[in-house]
């Protein structure tokens, strides 16, 4: 019969590489969708035609690059939405990584400068 290895016998996992031995590696929003439109084949400016979210802003989403969206998580949530079903990708089981995805544009702190940033930003 053969044992099952114990987790100090298995290679370390890869530098750079989310996850463990026992856990696939966490991808992010942006990387899911950005994988599935890439399977589909369509450029960003194709998926923009067919979801009506400037090609910069799903590329923002895409890159998690998130600033297009501070102060506005409502917004970022529609899109993401938006563009996972023109992709045809479920987001269920997905709501940890859209809640990852709106901490990234939740200020720690309101300084004067994050002010700034939103008044300029109107």
């Amino acid at each position: 019969m053969n044992a099952i290895p114990k987790t100090s016998d298995l290679p370390p996992t890869p530098a750079g590489i989310e996850g463990s031995a026992s856990s696939p590696p966490q991808l992010s929003i942006g990387q899911l969708l950005r994988d599935k439109r890439l399977l589909l084949g369509w450029t960003l400016e194709q998926a923009s035609r067919r979801t009506g979210i400037p090609a910069q802003a799903l590329q923002s989403i895409e890159d998690m690059q998130l600033n297009l969206f501070i102060n506005d998580g409502a917004k970022l949530e529609r899109h993401i939405h938006v563009y996972a079903k023109r992709l045809g990708q479920s987001l269920v089981g997905h709501d940890a990584l859209i809640e990852k995805a709106r901490q990234i544009i939740r200020p720690k702190e309101v300084t004067q400068d994050l002010l700034d940033m939103i008044r300029v930003a109107r």
